[in-house]
């Protein structure tokens, strides 16, 4: 089941049927659409756009829609019913993000999408804004395989594994030497000895690139003292995260969260006011499945299996809080541990083969001679 947790909503997908609670006013509704939704997305605004991203690849938005953000044709305050975006041009959606007044989209081809406000460049080329979404030309960079955004500014990696960015920050997040703006998508500069690219994280205080023995990030001075080439332009390692086999980064409103392939979570709080505030990355004392942020809440899949939320208004202040609406609470906990095993699925199937391909190997190595003419073949196809 797809979810969306969130500061003012949560949405679960039961198939084509979507579920969703008003944080606000605890009310609940429900509405569906002709097929199965994979994914919800949302900019976590207070008035936010929403998404729905169903099996086949066709997008439905609704929500704030002040300057055509959603991407339906026209500009209106509030969009209150999933309207259908014209797909015919663009083809199989596999990936949505947004910013504050923008929206962007990838397809299976590799191709970018982009819908909004152009005012400070979001859209990646001159001209206005526009609320239908028109193709980015970036045959120059290749294929595109993942997007990111912040408020007023877009990220993309290719398959090549060059990052690129458009837009506008009010911070140095494009590590180009107090650059704030970039009218066209431009390449940015990551380290020659850089591995592949997992992910990027576009915050709008710095930037981060997950590869699978490091992380980069933009504006490292949040880090501590023992960060190194702190107030210099580009994208540095962070030592404290370095062969941690960080997965992905989360950002709340004042806080950061790192998450390795053990479930291990290390936080660190945005922005330090002052030298004696900033510290270094810290361990949690929790462990995770699942980690989700919204505003200052971040909500955990815990190791057995326990839904927890907490409140964090710094990442030495960390509290323990409960969802009003038990119906709500029980439903997302059923979607998020539905989502984390499908999540698991094919990575369960590639060490169920290795293993089978092991045994047999072994079982081979040490079946006697005699034996060893009776052995049949064994289908090594591994079902679902």
């Amino acid at each position: 089941m797809a979810y969306l947790y969130s500061s003012s909503c949560i949405m679960i997908a039961e198939k084509n049927k979507i579920t969703s609670f008003n944080r606000m006013t605890e009310e609940i509704d429900t509405l569906e659409l002709d097929e199965p939704v994979r994914e919800i997305h949302s900019d976590h605004q207070e008035t936010p756009s929403f998404f729905l991203l169903t099996e086949s690849g066709k997008l439905y938005a609704f929500g704030c829609n002040y300057d055509g953000e959603l991407g339906i044709g026209k500009k209106e305050p509030f969009v209150t019913t999933p309207q259908l975006i014209d797909g015919e041009s663009i083809g199989k959606i596999i990936q949505v993000k947004s910013g504050r007044v923008h929206s962007v989209l990838l397809n299976e081809q590799g191709d970018v999408y982009v819908a909004g406000s152009n005012m400070l460049s979001q859209l990646g080329r001159a001209g206005d804004d526009t609320p239908t979404f028109e193709k980015l030309n970036l045959t120059k960079f290749g294929r595109v395989k993942l997007l990111a955004c912040g408020s007023f500014f877009t990220m993309a990696v290719t398959e090549q594994d060059l990052l690129i960015a458009w837009g506008h920050s009010g911070y140095d997040v494009f590590g180009l030497d107090s650059v704030y703006d970039l009218a066209t998508p431009s390449p940015l500069n990551l380290p020659q000895d850089a591995d592949s690219i997992l992910d990027v994280v576009a915050s709008d205080h710095a930037t981060y690139v997950i590869t699978p023995t490091q992380v980069y990030g933009t504006y490292v001075g949040e880090l501590g003292s023992n960060a190194p080439n702190t107030g210099t332009a580009g994208l540095h390692s962070i030592p404290q995260l370095m062969n941690q086999n960080i997965t992905r980064i989360m950002q709340g409103e004042n806080f950061c969260i790192a998450q390795n392939n053990q479930g291990r979570l290390f936080g660190w709080d945005k922005l330090s006011q002052t030298v004696e505030e900033m510290e270094d990355i810290k361990q949690l004392p929790l462990q995770s499945r699942v980690i989700k942020c919204a505003g200052n809440e971040m909500m955990v899949l815990t190791q057995d299996y326990q839904l927890k939320f907490y409140e964090v208004d710094r990442i030495g202040t960390i509290n323990e809080l409960s969802l009003p609406n038990n119906q709500m609470k029980l439903l997302l906990e059923q979607a998020v541990i539905d989502d984390y095993r499908k999540s698991c699925a094919p990575l369960l199937r590639t060490q169920l083969y290795h293993s089978f391909k092991t045994k047999q190997f072994v079982d081979l190595l040490f079946t006697p001679s005699t034996k060893r003419e009776e052995t049949t073949p064994c289908d090594t196809t591994l079902t679902p």
